[in-house]
């Protein structure tokens, strides 16, 4: 099944992946630069997106 999904929607997934790459290379950006305002900032945004997820 998740084969047949990969293949009928390569552009879409593709899309989606990269984001989620360039999501974890600015994570992994942050804490190596030791960037802890930035770090606090980017987990801060991360939980107002989850609760308010999570309120519809």
């Amino acid at each position: 099944m998740w084969r047949d999904i990969c293949l009928n929607n390569p552009k879409d997934i593709v899309k989606h992946i990269k984001g989620y790459q360039q999501a974890l290379d600015k994570l992994s950006t942050l804490i190596e630069n030791n960037q802890s305002e930035e770090l606090e900032k980017l987990f801060s945004d991360a939980k107002s997106a989850r609760d308010s997820w999570l309120k519809d």
